[in-house]
Parts: structure tokens; sequence; C-alpha cells
């Protein structure tokens, strides 16, 4: 993977500016075949949700799977809870989260899932990954046009509790605007 797009110092801004700890002890290994190995420019940052309603099923827990080896062919950026970050792939690698082959899902967007575990607050979940996704956009110098849903990348119905506006999760237009009024805060 060319290094010419890992200049911009995004770890430490993310644990710097969010309060939120940011792991990278599961990074997924460079021998894995869910790493693609093909750099990219991140034009976008797409938000997922990981649809794992289980107890126990967060951020540590996902990055885990990946670090292990997900049976599913599909690899993401960051897995969010309502307590920590974990970082599965670095920030100039392309990923295989948005279901559109090699178009600008998967290869110019950075992949956050939030985690909709039942014993997590999926509230606070989505409010840390609002705060990812803006330091994100901001230390790319991307605007918040350019924040997107899985959805929007194949049609997928994801994000999943934003896009049918469950109780206790955001709309996508008030995600957005979190985003927004956090950037601004970055």
């Amino acid at each position: 993977v060319s290094s010419q797009y890992a200049t911009i110092d995004v770890e430490n801004s993310i644990e710097n500016t969010t309060g939120i700890p940011l792991n990278r002890d599961y990074m997924i290994p460079e021998t894995s075949s869910h790493r693609s190995h093909y750099a990219m420019r991140p034009m976008y940052v797409t938000i997922h949700t990981t649809d794992n309603t289980s107890s126990g099923a967060n951020a540590l827990s996902h990055a885990k799977l990946q670090y292990n080896g997900n049976v599913r062919a599909a690899s993401w950026h960051y897995t969010v809870d309502d307590h920590s970050i974990y970082q599965s792939l670095p920030l100039n690698q392309q990923a295989g989260h948005a279901g559109d082959g090699s178009m600008p899902g998967n290869a110019a967007s950075i992949a956050i899932e939030i985690c909709v575990n039942s014993d997590g607050n999926l509230y606070i979940a989505e409010k840390n990954a609002a705060k990812l996704a803006a330091c994100i956009l901001k230390q790319y110098d991307l605007s918040v046009d350019q924040l997107r849903m899985h959805h929007d990348w194949s049609g997928k119905i994801c994000p999943k509790p934003i896009l049918e506006d469950e109780s206790g999760s955001m709309s996508w237009d008030t995600f957005k605007r979190t985003v927004y009024n956090y950037m601004r805060n970055v």
C-alpha cells in the first residue's frame, strides 16, 4: 500500500478531540484476505450498523471478528460502541464494506460500523460515531456533504436504526447535523 495519503495523523487527533479511546490492538493482519492492499485517498465517510444485537457484540468483539477472519467477505476501518473505538484497517487502504465493488463506496470511503448490541447504548454509540466521522472529515478537509450511509452506495437498509428512525436512534438528518456541529469544534 502506498503511503502517499498517510501524512495526516488522524489516529492521535481522534483520541485527543473525541475523548474516546482509540484501540488499534486488533488491526486486520497484513496477510489476511480481508485486506485489499489497494491504496485509497478518502473522499467519503460511510456509516453502517453491525446489525448484531447480541449481548456483548460491542466494538471489541467486532474488531476481534475482523482480526480473526470474518466469514463474510467484508471489512471496515472502524467499529464504534458506547465507550470505545476500534480501528481495523489503515485509512489509506480500501475496505470491502459498501457493496458497490470498485466504485467510490469501497474505493474512496472510510467505513464506520456502529454497534447495536442490546447491552450497549445505541444513542451514545451514534454520538461517538458522529464525533469520529467529524474528526475524519475535518482531517481530510471533507465536508458533511461527503458523509454517506451504506444505503447510498448499494441500497441496503443500513444503517437500519437510522434509516428506520428507530426509538433510541438518531434520524439521518440529526446524525448529519451532529457531525456538522462536532466538526465546528474539532
